[in-house]
C-alpha cells in the first residue's frame, strides 16, 4: 500500500487595521463577534454545530455543509496559549467530507500602533492530501485576511507581501484570485473541487503568483555529479593549469573523482543541485 506523502507549507500575513488590540482580540476571543467573520457564505454553506471554549486548553468547534453538493466540512481547534489583547496560539484540524485533510499550528500576535493594530498570523501547516495543497493554500492565506479585516477595518500600511519562503513546499504555480467565501478558510474551494466544478473567480481579474523556481546552479554542475546513491562526486583540484610542474605520483594520485563527505553532499543537493 503507497501512502500519501505530507506537503508543509507555512506563511505569514502582516497587516494594520484601523481598530485597537481589544477589538481585534474580541474579534477571536467573542463567539459572538467571531461567528459574524468566521463563517461559511450563507447561500451555499449551513451551519450544523458550533462550540467555543476560549481558554487555555479549551476546544473550538464549528461544523456545517454545503448544499451545493452535499460535503460537510468540520474545524477543531486547541488553545494552547491565550495572552489577552496580544498573543494567541492555537492548532485546529480540518476535515472535508469526514477526511483529515490538514493539521495547523497558528499564532496571533497583536501591536498597538496609536489607535491601530499591527496583526502578525502565521501558520505551519500539514496537508494530508497532496493533490489539494497547492490548490486551497492561496485561499488559507487570503480567507482570513478579507474577512477579519472587513470585520476589524483595515487602515493604510506600506504593501508588506509574503516571505519568500511561504509556501516553499510546493513546486507548481498556483492562482490567487480574491479570496472565496466559506468556512473554514480552504473549505470552499476544496468543496467545488471535490465535486468537479472549477473554481469560482469573483471580482477583479484574478492575479497570478509565482513561487522562487528551483533552479540549478550552472556553475555546480559543471563541477559534481550525483551517483545513482545518491552520493556526490567532483573532480580533485591541481589539474587544471601548471602540469608540467607537477611530479608523476601527483598527477598518477589526482586521477578520476572523489565523493564529498554525507554532510557537504547534502548541501550541495540542497542548494545547488535540487533537481539532480
Amino acid at each position: 500500500m503507497t501512502a500519501i506523502p505530507f506537503f508543509h507549507g507555512s506563511f505569514t500575513l502582516k497587516r494594520e487595521w484601523a481598530a485597537t488590540p481589544r477589538h481585534v482580540f474580541a474579534a477571536w476571543a467573542d463567539p459572538a463577534m467571531k461567528t459574524q467573520w468566521f463563517r461559511g457564505p450563507p447561500d451555499r454553506w449551513t451551519e450544523v454545530r458550533r462550540s467555543v471554549d476560549f481558554r487555555v486548553g479549551g476546544l473550538e468547534v464549528a461544523e456545517g455543509v454545503f448544499a451545493e453538493n452535499g460535503v460537510t466540512t468540520l474545524f477543531e481547534a486547541r488553545y494552547h496559549l491565550i495572552e489577552p489583547d496580544c498573543r494567541l496560539v492555537f492548532a485546529y484540524d480540518l476535515h472535508l467530507a469526514g477526511k483529515l485533510h490538514s493539521v495547523t499550528l497558528s499564532s496571533l500576535c497583536l501591536e498597538p500602533n496609536g489607535d491601530h493594530t499591527r496583526v502578525s498570523y502565521t501558520e505551519q501547516i500539514v496537508f494530508m492530501d497532496g493533490e489539494s495543497a497547492s490548490k486551497c493554500a492561496a485561499a488559507a492565506r487570503n480567507g482570513i485576511s478579507r474577512r477579519s479585516k472587513s470585520y476589524c477595518g483595515d487602515a493604510q500600511r506600506p504593501p508588506t507581501g509574503l516571505p519568500t519562503s511561504c509556501l516553499s513546499a510546493y513546486k507548481p504555480r498556483f492562482r490567487t484570485a480574491r479570496p472565496v467565501d466559506g468556512l473554514p478558510w480552504r473549505f470552499f474551494s476544496l468543496a467545488r473541487i471535490s465535486a468537479g466544478s472549477r473554481r469560482a473567480e469573483t471580482g477583479p481579474r484574478a492575479q497570478e503568483s509565482k513561487m522562487p523556481k528551483l533552479k540549478t546552479k550552472s556553475g555546480a554542475k559543471k563541477r559534481f555529479k550525483l551517483t545513482g546513491t545518491g552520493k556526490v562526486v567532483y573532480a580533485q583540484k591541481g589539474k587544471r593549469h601548471g602540469m608540467i610542474k607537477r611530479t608523476n605520483k601527483q598527477i598518477r594520485n589526482l586521477r578520476g573523482t572523489s565523493v564529498l563527505f554525507k554532510t557537504d553532499g547534502d548541501n550541495i543537493k540542497k542548494y545547488f543541485l535540487p533537481n539532480g
